[in-house]
C-alpha cells in the first residue's frame, strides 16, 4: 500500500470519499478526509515516514 499510496482496508471504516471511486479501484488517501488527530491515523503516518512512504 506504501507505494500506491492506498489507504489500508484496516483504516477505510466510516471515513468519508471526497471523489467517487469506481469497483475494483485503489481507494488512496488523497481521495478520503482522514482524521489526522487519530492514533490509528498517526500511527500509520509515522509507519510511512519510517518505511518510506509518503
Amino acid at each position: 500500500s506504501l507505494q500506491f499510496g492506498a489507504l489500508p482496508i484496516g483504516l477505510a471504516h466510516g471515513v468519508t470519499l471526497t471523489r467517487p471511486i469506481k469497483e475494483g479501484e485503489i481507494v488512496r488517501w488523497q481521495d478520503i478526509l482522514a482524521d489526522e488527530d487519530s492514533e490509528p491515523v498517526r500511527t500509520r503516518r509515522e509507519m510511512e515516514r519510517t518505511f518510506g512512504g509518503e
